[in-house]
This record gives C-alpha cells, sequence and structure tokens, in this order.
C-alpha cells in the first residue's frame, strides 16, 4: 500500500485554553436614617401607664424589614440619653429605652455628633454614650476624653471582607459648650483630612462620612454644602452622608477631581436624610428616607465600588386612638385603605410622597427601593 505525504499541510497543534477568570465579588449593602427625635408628645406617647418604662415598638415596626435588609444599617441619634426630667426641644433628653428598641429593630451603628448633642451637658453625653455601648452598638462622633477618641476614632468596621471607616461631625452644638474633657466632633476640614489618611492606614477601603449640616427646612442644599462635599470627595471621602436640615435634600452623584489626579470621578453626596422619627408635621418634615447603597468588592483586584443608590421615602403616621407612632415604608402604605386613619392623614401622606420622589428621582443615578 502506498501512502502519499502532501508536504504543504501543516500539522495543526492544539493550544491550550487559558483558564477563564470569572469575576468574583463580595459585597456589603449599606442603609442610613437621618434625624431620630424625640419630642415631648413621643415620650409621652410611648409611656406605659402607671410604669416609669416606655414602649418604642411602635416607632419601628413597620419600616424594620427595610433596617433590617441591610448588612449595615446606620441613624443620627437627636437627643441625649442625659435622664430625667425628659424633655423634647429645645433640650432634648429621652428614655434610654428608645436605643434598645432601635437595636431590635435592626440598626447596628449609631452617630452622635449633631446641634443636640450637648443639650444636657455632661450627663446627657457620657449618658448617650453608656446607653449605645449597653445596648451594643458600634457609635461615633462624640467621646469621653482625648485618650478614648484617638483609640476608637474613625469607627472602623468589616464586613464580607471589606473594610469601611465612618466620620462623624457637626457643623456646631446650638452654642452650648462641651465640658471638658468631653468630645464632640466638629466640622474641621484640616482634622478630616488626617483622619480620612488614619482610615486609609488602617486598611479603610471605602470611607463614609456622616455630617451634620446645612440649612434647617430647606429643600436643597446651599453654597457651604456644595463647597465642602466637592472638598471632601477630592480628599479621599467616598460618600457624604447629610442630616440636620429635617427636610429631605438630594442625593447626587457628584463630579469631583482628586487631590493629585487629572481623572474625574463621581462621588455620592446625600445631602440630606430628612426627619426619620419626630412630631414635626409641616409639609416636607413629616418624612424623611432611609437611603441604601451596596459596596462592591471585586475579590481578584481588590476594588471596591459604590452602586445601586436608592431610597425607601418613609413617612411618620400618628395614630389617633391609642396615640402611637409609626415610621412607615410609604410605598407599601400608599394604597393602603385601612390603617392610615383618617382619610385626611392618607392624603398628607401621599403629598409627601409627591413632593418627595420627583425631588429625588430627577437626579440621575438614583433610585426607588421596592
Amino acid at each position: 500500500m502506498l501512502l502519499y505525504c502532501n508536504s504543504q499541510e501543516k500539522k495543526v497543534v492544539k493550544q491550550p485554553e487559558k483558564p477563564k477568570v470569572v469575576d468574583s465579588f463580595t459585597q456589603v449593602t449599606m442603609s442610613f436614617a437621618g434625624d431620630v427625635m424625640m419630642h415631648l408628645p413621643q415620650i409621652t406617647a410611648a409611656a406605659i401607664d402607671g410604669k416609669d418604662q416606655y414602649d418604642f415598638s411602635t416607632v419601628f415596626e413597620k419600616i424594620s424589614p427595610k433596617i433590617q435588609k441591610a448588612d449595615i444599617s446606620l441613624a443620627n441619634i437627636e437627643t441625649t440619653f442625659g435622664g430625667k426630667p425628659y424633655t423634647g426641644y429645645p433640650q432634648f433628653s429621652a428614655p434610654d429605652t428608645l436605643a434598645w428598641f432601635m437595636k431590635q429593630a435592626g440598626f447596628d451603628v449609631i452617630v452622635t455628633a449633631n446641634n443636640h448633642t450637648a443639650d444636657r451637658g455632661t450627663k446627657g453625653i457620657v449618658g448617650t454614650l453608656d446607653a449605645l455601648e449597653k445596648y451594643g452598638f458600634a457609635y461615633t462622633g462624640s467621646f469621653k476624653n482625648a485618650d478614648e477618641r484617638a483609640l476608637k476614632y474613625p469607627l472602623m468596621l468589616e464586613k464580607n471582607g471589606i473594610k469601611l471607616a465612618i466620620l462623624n461631625c457637626t457643623y456646631g452644638t446650638n452654642g452650648l459648650p462641651v465640658p471638658t474633657p468631653l468630645i464632640v466632633n466638629h466640622i474641621d476640614t484640616a482634622e478630616i483630612r488626617r483622619n480620612v489618611l488614619k482610615a486609609r492606614e488602617k486598611g479603610a477601603e471605602i470611607v463614609i462620612l456622616t455630617i451634620h449640616w446645612g440649612t434647617e427646612y430647606e429643600n436643597n442644599p446651599n453654597k457651604e454644602q456644595k463647597r465642602l462635599a466637592n472638598w471632601f470627595l477630592e480628599n479621599g471621602i467616598d460618600a457624604v452622608i447629610g442630616s440636620h436640615p429635617h427636610v429631605i435634600q438630594p442625593a447626587v452623584w457628584e463630579t469631583f477631581t482628586p487631590k493629585n489626579d487629572s481623572i474625574s470621578r463621581k462621588g455620592l453626596v446625600v445631602y440630606s436624610l430628612g426627619n426619620f422619627i419626630s412630631n414635626q408635621r409641616d409639609r416636607y418634615r413629616d418624612g424623611g428616607m432611609l437611603f441604601e447603597f451596596t459596596i462592591r468588592k471585586n475579590k481578584f483586584t481588590n476594588k471596591t465600588e459604590i452602586k445601586d443608590a436608592g431610597f425607601y421615602p418613609s413617612w411618620v403616621y400618628i395614630q389617633p386612638q391609642p396615640k402611637a407612632y409609626y415610621i412607615l415604608p410609604a410605598a407599601d402604605y400608599e394604597n393602603d385603605s385601612t390603617f392610615i386613619k383618617p382619610v385626611t392623614a392618607k392624603e398628607q401622606m401621599l403629598r409627601y410622597l409627591n413632593d418627595s420622589r420627583p425631588h429625588l428621582l430627577k437626579h440621575e443615578g438614583i433610585t426607588e427601593k421596592k
């Protein structure tokens, strides 16, 4: 038998396939609630008849599933736990039982630096920190002394393999002095820059600033908020979460150029979360939002990013009889015809939704969560 070989024929050598690299991610979902205030009518409504005890369970009952959905949930406590007599505005002190109910609702982190932190002086600041410690919170913003601040600030958190840092500060304390040796963080750009660097040195992959700022009852940020927001982003902060105006202000992906860089980027700024719980009933002040985003980390590149930013509109319903306060996830009650009474209360909630949605959704990259 004759065999013929074609010299033109080339032997094909199959190359081994390169292993496919599939992106693998870990992530942390975070939620942020605005001002947790305790006006005197709220405290009175929570009092258990004939006992020196308080039940705040209704306050968080309806919104709790949204809070618990996140891996880490944070709130701004805008009262003190300064003991009796319990008081509302202008100098707040509430039963520390409130903190226990906040913990049951799903909050993990409390920030304490705001304009009411010094309302009850030493007793209020120390009492607040002691209560948060007792009920198992991570917390930051005010401290018993400089040594404690040096040890515990910035607040470092780690979840699902992602390291985070939380910074917290306020524009002031309503002119009330902070007694020595106590410390309440104020807005100080040089100090904030140092703490961003400190957080990075400790391994923070994301740095979040929670800040008490702005003009009360103004629906849009002022020039100083915008100037500061840009400075914060330029100097290494990944997300800025604001409170104090008692009304919602927009959440925006602001464009900035980092220091020592020439490439523009976008950073998240939530200018004001609004009231999470209060007795304020005027238009725009009777609600707020639970703001949520996801931090995602690529396990191969270690690159982290903030994504899926959005909000749950929340509204404070005051049940007439028996009097009780509820934070409602407003969208869930939009078509309800049984729980919210009277009809005028439902109309007020719908007005709040009609005000809030277009104010927030007009900014690209911000969605309403379901």
